[in-house]
């Protein structure tokens, strides 16, 4: 036979709540080394053109949620954690060429003003559809220090002067996120 404890609130040495419940079941976590925060969504709700064969940045201009206020989503479009960690970072981003030529893609998560974490995918010609949009997801687990920041580049070949950053103002299409992983 268990036990049952019944507390509404747990604190520790010095007095500061760690969990606390609303005596309906919802508990909160209070502790911030148990949080995965700093954490941030932000995504594409705009076309962007884009040079084609360069490395440009991708501007996510509207942001799902943003704990800590981390990623500039007017002027620099960058992550910057103010918290040293792991972290989990990950970026999707849709783009096309107009035409139905052969099309290669890059996408990149910079650290630093630096390419750190690439994803590529080539298409021949026949596997094209005139003005179709393809996407790439590129992310991984990176060791920050409070400083670092974070950026997401996009480099299309598509032997079309006429290459765009697509997007989907109602779903997750063109996005780049991250979260501290705790315990790590």
């Amino acid at each position: 036979m268990g036990s049952i404890i019944k507390v509404n609130e747990y604190k520790d040495f010095n007095n500061n709540d760690i969990l606390t419940s609303d005596g309906s079941g919802n508990v909160t976590i209070n502790a911030a080394a148990m949080k995965s925060t700093p954490a941030f969504l932000a995504r594409s709700i705009a076309q962007q053109d884009i040079s084609d064969n360069t490395w440009t940045k991708v501007q996510f201009t509207s942001e799902d949620y943003d704990t800590n206020n981390t990623y500039d989503n007017s002027s620099n479009y960058r992550f910057t954690p103010g918290v040293a960690g792991k972290y989990n970072l990950y970026s999707q981003v849709g783009a096309y060429g107009i035409s139905a030529a052969s099309q290669s893609f890059a996408i990149s998560i910079y650290k630093n003003g630096s390419d750190y974490i690439q994803q590529r995918q080539a298409y021949a010609g026949n596997d094209i559809e005139s003005g179709g949009t393809y996407a790439l997801h590129t992310g991984g687990t990176v060791d920050v220090s409070a400083s670092d920041y974070f950026e997401v580049y996009l480099r299309v070949n598509s032997n079309s002067t006429d290459v765009r950053i697509d997007y989907n103002s109602t779903r997750l299409y063109t996005f780049f996120g991250a979260y501290r992983i705790t315990g790590a």
